[in-house]
């Protein structure tokens, strides 16, 4: 049993009816241990915040609730770790689909192994969702491949997108966040200062009362948040690749025109347009990443890379041209071969650091895993 306080961050928006039995839970899951509660509530006109108070003093709680009048998840937990004083801060949700039976597991899985931040994770062996559509599932697996895909930071990590976490407050403390999404771990894990992470496993549950706040705002504010904390490095990399076309077209028409045989010009030009997108590339889109390596290291990878996408795009033409036809098969090679391209580029190219998983050996921890990276 941990000898910290424990700070329970909770962010609320008309949770009064999950309140009570939130409350009771916490208080029977974390006997013998120091702990209080932060309700930040975004002015819930059900009374969601009066509630808390009430069963803080009814169940004899340390904790506190704050009311704002601005709305925002990822602000209000932020809000949250201001307001606490707690070593070890936890952030949960309050409809009970984070069940609060799971929190000593993630402060014991923490403490045991000297880890930075635990996350409770759906996605891991162990872990599940009890009750949820096909298309939600869809969506969560569409968003955390697009944030695995533009974070090199959390390609190690299967749930990324946990809204169920704990941590220490050192992983924060004086750490500028910048949220824009309702994804506070993502700007945590990029941000924050930490060695150890490791994920936990859970099952989801079932929402008990009220109706999910996801809304397509919410989509579209993670799209802009994810962009963000890769420093827009795909985009980046796209207009870099658009200057390329441009650059092998020119270059082609001109040898042409000087008489040099197309079979001959077309490889040069390609190669003119190579080194243009790797110049761009170098100075602009990895620019923070030039320390690792020698500019012409990187450049023969480049080669690679580019070449690796190339050849998926032909694969992918040959496999499928005959049953979704020529142009659609060679547009579906050229988005695979793209995304190819980018991710060598990053981690073999520019090679940005991201955490790798340690499979625990411990048959008590056997479905966590363990992500290690230096400050």
């Amino acid at each position: 049993m941990s000898d910290h306080l424990i700070s329970i961050v909770i962010a609320t928006y008309n949770e009064a009816s999950n309140i009570p039995e939130l409350f009771r839970r916490i208080k029977e899951a974390l006997k013998g241990y120091r702990y209080e509660i932060i309700i930040v509530d975004d002015s819930s006109p059900d009374g969601t915040a009066e509630i808390a108070r009430r069963k803080m003093i009814e169940y004899g709680m340390d904790g506190r609730v704050i009311i704002r009048s601005e709305r925002g998840l990822s602000s209000a937990i932020l809000r949250g770790f201001r307001e606490s004083r707690g070593d070890i801060i936890v952030v949960m949700d309050a409809d009970l689909q984070h069940p609060p039976e799971v929190i000593p597991r993630l402060i014991e899985y923490m403490e045991s192994r000297d880890l930075d931040i635990v996350i409770a994770s759906r996605y891991i062996r162990g872990g599940g969702i009890e009750s949820w559509s096909l298309y939600r599932r869809a969506i969560s697996k569409l968003a955390s491949f697009i944030a695995r895909v533009l974070i090199p930071q959390i390609r190690g990590i299967k749930d990324p997108m946990s809204g169920f976490f704990a941590l220490r407050r050192s992983v924060v403390d004086g750490i500028e966040m910048r949220p824009r999404g309702f994804k506070i771990l993502l700007e945590i894990i990029v941000r924050g200062r930490w060695r150890r992470i490791s994920e936990y496993p859970y099952v989801f549950g079932s929402r008990k009362q009220g109706r999910s706040k996801l809304r397509l705002r919410d989509m579209s504010s993670f799209i802009l948040q994810v962009l963000d904390l890769s420093e827009y490095r795909l985009l980046k990399f796209m207009i870099t690749g658009a200057t390329g076309v441009a650059v092998n077209n020119i270059a082609l028409y001109l040898l042409v025109s000087f008489g040099v045989p197309v079979y001959i010009a077309s490889p040069i030009a390609i190669e003119i347009a190579t080194i243009n997108n790797f110049t761009i590339n170098n100075l602009w889109t990895f620019t923070r990443f030039r320390r690792y390596g020698k500019w012409y290291s990187r450049l023969a990878k480049y080669h690679v890379a580019v070449g690796l996408g190339n050849a998926i795009n032909y694969i992918t033409v040959l496999l499928l041209n005959q049953y979704i036809g020529l142009i659609e098969s060679n547009l579906l090679g050229i988005f695979l071969g793209f995304i190819a391209n980018y991710l060598v580029s990053s981690e073999f190219v520019w090679e940005i650091k991201w955490a790798s998983i340690e499979k625990s050996k411990d048959k008590k921890y056997l479905s966590a895993s363990v992500v290690c990276r230096s400050l």
